[in-house]
């Protein structure tokens, strides 16, 4: 198997975990179906980001802000405000990017960044099928990480950055 071969082999499970992601937030627009394929940190930092701006209101309605946070970071969240931030989600995310699941995909290129990680490319699928040499094409990078068990899941999208926890947190 040559290089080439062998970053294909590679990229494909983590090309189709982070397929499913984008099928679930840009074509089913079920958040609880791409929340499967997410690391627990992006949980964390995604669910932060939401809720700091609200914070003060969530205390006075008798939420604590780190119980939130773990509640809604679970596999299958069953929290009150799981389904405002769900909505509140697809909507930004469906309202900054116009995809089209059907003419969308993963590049070929599959960047290792660490042992553990590696970076995609979501991008539109030109008519001819490949992305010539020296053409340009606006891409949505896509941070897997890999762990035991788990298997790929989206560490970040949007960014190439491993987020980081806080109030608010760095995605």
């Amino acid at each position: 198997m040559n290089f080439d071969e062998a970053d294909f082999a590679a990229s494909a499970p983590a090309a189709a975990r982070a397929s499913a992601f984008a099928g679930a937030i840009w074509a089913d627009r079920d958040m609880r179906a791409a929340w499967a394929y997410t690391d627990p940190l992006l949980r964390k930092c995604w669910v932060q980001a939401w809720l700091h701006p609200l914070r003060a209101q969530a205390v006075a309605d008798g939420y604590r802000s780190g119980a939130v946070v773990e509640s809604l970071m679970s596999d299958k969240p069953s929290h009150p405000l799981w389904d405002p931030f769900a909505r509140t989600q697809i909507r930004q995310m469906t309202a900054s990017f116009a995809v089209d699941m059907d003419t969308w995909g993963f590049g070929s290129a599959f960047d290792p960044v660490a042992q553990d990680m590696a970076l995609l490319k979501f991008l539109p699928v030109p008519k001819s099928g490949a992305i010539e040499v020296g053409e340009l094409h606006a891409s949505v990078p896509f941070l897997m990480r890999f762990t035991l068990g788990a298997g790929w899941r989206v560490l970040n999208f949007v960014s190439d950055r491993v987020p980081e926890p806080g109030w608010p947190p760095a995605l």
